[in-house]
């Protein structure tokens, strides 16, 4: 199975383009950790229960990249892809077996701001399922690692596997608790960590940083029992001596728009060579000119004149950015104030008493991860991100469910 899984193989999923090479990555990527070192790096015993926010896409897409499974998943007629449940049970027992009691936090709605992202990744699957089909139609003996390749590129988290996944994860004797977030869910991870609901976020998301995590758990070895992985601190992570970007903690947001990331295109800077993506330390020299002017919306309306974007139709072609400015403006709001299920203490309850999923004890409110601008109004809030109203009036009735 670990053979199989290949998950060591698989690029790291960093949404901000530069954050990792730059700022983390000044830290070795390489496993300098293990699962069991978590109690003891967040300040508990050790041996001590710690309890951590998982992103279950993470999970989902490495159980679907098995080969047993993504041979399952190309199927016709489809069949339910059973071997994903047994693949992520096994990541399951390795957080449990090293003291870990793993909260997974399943997506929800997404943002129109990450339309293109989402788009892109849609359509290299369908690239890959095509090329896969005209593979198999003429394969022969040799061709058989290539045709595996394709259909784990192919494979992603259907319905079925959403459906298998979460039906397990509700019985009362695995130790897996579940919540299902309104939008993104390395949002909700967050936000449970602020609310100390979790002790830490288990993430490949460089967002998950921008937004406010303060321990990251990242770079699991899902296909050996050691449990090595990588443990951060966002304190030690954006210090002064670890990628100077200590004194810009407060404008993490800008920093990372400037870098690009899945909501806004990284900008690309005229030079005598032609067009150059924008490098990190010039997006460093870019932050500090923007938090020093006082007009930012002229300092903004220039850099669209300034600096040129990736055509959408052509990556390899540059165009002037455009609409830069109100783009800029949503994701950095996005960033600072997303959406998330804040559960809040009923009665005489407070949040060490309360459980998640008993009505009794608390109730869930569809919040903003930071407090909004007194200038925001409550209604207009989800405007300044992207959509068209304010993101409650975007889920009906079957909003969120929690359990245990």
């Amino acid at each position: 199975w670990a053979e199989s899984l290949r998950q060591d193989d698989l690029p790291i999923t960093m949404t901000v383009d530069s954050l990792w090479k730059n700022v983390v990555g000044r830290t070795s990527q390489k496993p300098t950790h293990y699962l069991s070192d978590l109690a003891e790096f967040v300040g508990k015993e050790k041996g001590e229960r710690v309890t951590v926010a998982v992103d279950v896409s993470i999970l989902l897409h490495t159980a679907v990249s098995n080969i047993e499974a993504a041979r399952e998943f190309d199927v016709e007629p489809p069949i339910p892809v059973t071997s994903a449940l047994k693949s992520l049970r096994r990541c399951h027992s390795l957080l449990v077996n090293n003291g870990i009691r793993p909260v997974y936090v399943f997506d929800g709605q997404k943002n129109p701001l990450k339309a293109a992202t989402n788009e892109g990744r849609t359509d290299e699957k369908k690239i890959a399922a095509q090329e896969l089909r005209e593979k198999v139609k003429h394969a022969r003996l040799q061709d058989a690692a290539d045709v595996d390749k394709l259909r784990q590129k192919a494979a992603y988290p259907r319905e079925d596997v959403l459906c298998i996944v979460r039906e397990w994860m509700r019985e009362a004797d695995n130790g897996a608790s579940f919540f299902c977030a309104p939008f993104e869910a390395e949002w909700q991870c967050v936000e449970f960590e602020q609310s100390g609901i979790v002790d830490a976020v288990l993430s490949t998301d460089g967002d998950c940083l921008i937004l406010g995590a303060k321990v990251l758990v990242s770079q699991v070895k899902w296909g050996n029992d050691l449990g090595q992985c990588n443990l951060y601190r966002a304190d030690d992570v954006f210090a002064k001596d670890i990628g100077g970007a200590g004194r810009w903690n407060d404008s993490l947001p800008e920093l990372s728009a400037f870098l690009g990331n899945d909501y806004i295109d990284r900008l690309y800077s005229r030079c005598d060579e032609g067009c150059n993506k924008m490098t990190y330390k010039s997006a460093l020299k870019l932050l500090d000119s923007y938090i020093a002017t006082e007009d930012k919306r002229a300092w903004l309306d220039a850099a669209e004149k300034k600096y040129f974007k990736a055509d959408p139709t052509d990556p390899k072609k540059r165009v002037p950015a455009s609409g830069f400015r109100k783009r800029f403006e949503d994701v950095t709001f996005l960033i600072r104030h997303a959406p998330v299920f804040v559960p809040v203490p009923t009665g005489e309850h407070d949040y060490n008493s309360m459980v998640l999923g008993d009505d009794s004890t608390c109730s869930i409110e569809l919040l903003p991860l930071n407090t909004l601008p007194d200038a925001v109004l409550d209604t207009d809030w989800g405007c300044k991100m992207g959509w068209p109203s304010n993101p409650s009036g975007l889920l009906g009735s079957e909003g969120h469910r929690i359990h245990p």
